[in-house]
């Protein structure tokens, strides 16, 4: 019975020393490369060496011997020399007060233990030692601590005495430093696995929240106080709906596998909003019942599901506006290569006839007939070169206006005697002048080109025998000069794109008349050149009116005049 107790004393220091390295050291193993965790494992070791050196264990025949070699062998193999040597300083002290004949060997005994523990320490390359590696540490231990057994005795008296002494100090450390070992490898992997658990819990990117079975967070990474913008403190203890907006009052109690899952809307400090998706996940520990939040921060990836379907619509906004170009330029192309050959026809087909036949040869009126025709064509294809170069000029900003102050009456006047004349017998022409006089600040050219593009439209569109009106209006400080024909009008598919590049209507009969589709597109750009705009749409009396708008000259003036005198604020 005295053996066994002694035995368990031993084995009990063992087992509180290893348990207070595992607390004092929870957040670093002993194999940490930090002074502070070697000293510790060494104090704590040595304390431990010294102890079961004050309680030996008897043995039947009367000898004492105690598990010192435990605490110095595990604490040098784990830890390192530092350790193993202050664990060694400490038990010697102990043994040292003891003062028997025997306490030099002793003393030395203790360095020798952590010699093997060095010399171990070097050997063993295979990761964690398990019992066979303890139980190897042990034997290499007893093996080099030999040599104490010979300080203080005579060499006859020393052989004689470890017969008696080596089985059971092998056996006890065999026991000692295996149990040591083995509770310290368990008991470090627990704190790893705990510290790493603990890595992934503070720099997880989603927040996470802890519940107790009554709904309450008893844990908290940064993240979450992050994201709900509160202390982690201020978290610890508060139920989920109060601190989740609109979080469940109470915990879930349905299955691991059936998780909840919402969406919350946090207003900041700042007043920035802040858009969170969270999961609450019961699960159960050692019978109590305990619930994990997931927090996920949608703010940015709702911003840039935003951003990409904006994006998508820009994309989806060019492509349109792409095949439009292409059709336009396919449609120009087609249309401009049909303008082109019919005076291309004509030019041809008279001066080969006058060729054929000679001008000798046919009546002078016929020859001047042909002659007539082929500078009509002529000039239709300078008409049509000239609006390519026009739309193209405007188009690179290469467009040079000279704007002056015209009055609008006179010049609408002065065009419908000129246009009239051109319109003949097939249609009508009036202008409607305003009572008083309407000055505007424009281009004389561009603006008489615009009117005339109106014009030609007119007739060209309106069928035969259409009746078109100019006026001029003065209206809240604009001029406007409307035309407007009593043709069968624009269809709304065609209204809405007026003014694009070679637009021209979808039926048949509008594809058939001549032009490329580029006199609106013109006036339009020349409007905005000089400051004005161009509107198109239905007239109230049937037809179109189409209206060109600038600013009033007094209008103009007056602006100008009280932005001259209004007092300037400098910051």
């Amino acid at each position: 019975m005295p053996l066994l107790a002694s035995v368990a004393e031993n084995l009990s220091v063992l087992a509180a020393a290893a348990m207070l390295v595992f607390f004092i050291t929870l957040r670093w193993s002993p194999s940490d490369t930090s002074g502070r965790a070697k000293l510790t494992t060494g104090l704590v070791f040595g304390a431990a060496a010294a102890l079961v050196i004050l309680v030996p264990i008897q043995g039947p025949d009367g000898a004492n011997f105690d598990s010192r070699a435990a605490p110095i062998l595990v604490a040098t193999f784990l830890s390192g020399p530092l350790a193993g040597g202050v664990a060694a300083a400490i038990g010697a002290l102990a043994r040292f007060q003891i003062g028997d004949p025997f306490q030099l060997g002793g003393t030395l005994s203790l360095f020798l233990y952590m010699a093997a523990g060095v010399l171990f320490r070097k050997l063993w390359t295979r990761g964690d030692a398990g019992l066979a590696g303890f139980s190897a540490l042990a034997a290499l231990g007893t093996l080099c601590v030999l040599p104490a057994f010979f300080i203080g005795r005579s060499g006859d008296m020393a052989l004689g005495f470890l017969p008696q002494v080596l089985p059971g100090l092998l056996i006890g450390n065999l026991i000692g430093t295996s149990m040591l070992g083995l509770l310290l490898e368990r008991l470090s992997a627990f704190a790893l696995q705990r510290r790493q658990s603990r890595a992934v819990l503070e720099h997880a990117s989603d927040g996470i929240l802890i519940l107790d079975e009554e709904g309450c967070v008893i844990d908290a990474n940064p993240a979450a106080a992050r994201m709900l913008c509160q202390p982690h403190g201020a978290l610890i203890g508060r139920r989920l709906d109060a601190a989740l907006p609109a979080g469940p009052s109470e915990p879930p109690s349905g299955e691991p596998d059936d998780p909840l899952t919402q969406t919350a809307s946090l207003i900041q400090a700042d007043g920035r909003r802040r858009q969170l998706s969270y999961t609450v996940s019961p699960f159960t520990v050692e019978g109590r019942r305990r619930s994990t939040v997931i927090i996920r921060d949608l703010t940015e990836i709702l911003a840039s599901r935003e951003e990409l379907q904006r994006m998508m619509g820009e994309l989806a906004a060019q492509l349109q506006a792409t095949a439009k170009a292409n059709q336009s330029k396919s449609q120009f192309l087609a249309n401009m290569s049909h303008e082109l050959r019919t005076p291309l026809n004509a030019i041809l087909g008279f001066s080969d006839l006058i060729r054929t036949v000679g001008s000798d040869s046919m009546p002078r009126e016929k020859v001047d007939e042909y002659l007539d025709d082929i500078h009509a064509a002529g000039r239709v294809l300078l008409g049509l070169v000239d609006t390519v170069m026009d739309i193209n000029r405007i188009e690179r900003g290469d467009a040079i206006l000279s704007l002056e102050e015209v009055n609008a009456n006179s010049l609408l006047e002065n065009l419908t005697r000129i246009l009239t004349i051109e319109a003949g017998r097939d249609h009508v022409l009036r202008f409607v002048p305003h009572p008083e006089p309407a000055s505007i600040r424009c281009d004389p050219t561009a603006l008489t080109q615009c009117v005339t593009n109106l014009v030609v439209n007119a007739f060209k569109h309106g069928g035969p025998e259409v009746s078109v009106a100019l006026a001029v209006d003065v209206r809240d400080g604009t001029v406007a000069l409307t035309v407007r024909d009593d043709g069968p009008g624009v269809p709304e598919e065609v209204l809405e794109r007026l003014g694009e590049p070679f637009l021209r209507g979808d039926d048949a009969r509008r594809r058939s008349l001549p032009g490329v589709g580029l006199g609106l597109a013109i006036t339009k750009r020349l409007m905005e050149e000089q400051g004005g705009g161009l509107s198109v749409g239905p007239d109230d009396q049937g037809g179109t009116c189409a209206t060109l708008i600038l600013t009033e000259v007094e209008t103009a003036r007056r602006d100008l005049a009280a932005a001259v005198a209004s007092p300037v604020t400098t910051a």
